[in-house]
């Protein structure tokens, strides 16, 4: 798909400039909003699934999907979501594991340097994991803001029948 990444109607209204006038009629922006509001309107919600067995990572999956639920109707927690969910999960608890290693050798005095490199290379890794889930998942305010459902309909062109 060439071309930018849609971006959501509300984000386009509260980052506009006032020079700016906005290239969609008030009908598509109608039919935009409408599209937005009515992602994953049918589905279960989501679950933990059967491979997150530590009771941990089960009560921080629970945390994330009621916050997505407290968020609106445009976010995702349902089932088809569980899988990720799950992943950033172990993502989140691999960069805590690992920062708070670092910290821990840090402090030691006999810590060689390769091991430091190692542990900071595996949160990095850690870390860019969970950014990309968190705006898969729409956790930030910019990616919550760009869900939708489905396109708009093609404008049908006023020379085709020529």
């Amino acid at each position: 798909m060439a071309g930018r990444k849609r971006i959501p109607v509300e984000v386009r209204e509260k980052t506009q400039k006032d020079n700016r006038k906005p290239h969609r009629s008030v009908k598509e922006l109608e039919a935009r909003k409408a599209s937005e509001e009515s992602i994953n309107a049918n589905l279960p919600d989501a679950e933990p699934p059967d491979y997150l067995t530590d009771p941990d990572k089960i009560d921080r999956f629970n945390e994330i999907v009621r916050l997505m639920k407290l968020a609106g109707p445009k976010t995702l927690a349902k089932a088809l979501d569980s899988d990720a969910i799950a992943a950033y999960v172990d993502a989140q608890f691999n960069y805590e594991f690992f920062q708070n290693e670092l910290n821990r050798l840090q402090k030691a005095t006999d810590t060689p340097p390769n091991v430091m490199d190692t542990y900071s290379k595996l949160r990095n890794a850690a870390q860019t994991q969970c950014d990309k889930l968190r705006s898969v998942l729409a956790l930030d305010p910019v990616s919550r803001l760009k869900i939708d459902s489905e396109p708009l309909e093609p404008k049908k062109n006023k020379f085709s029948d020529l």
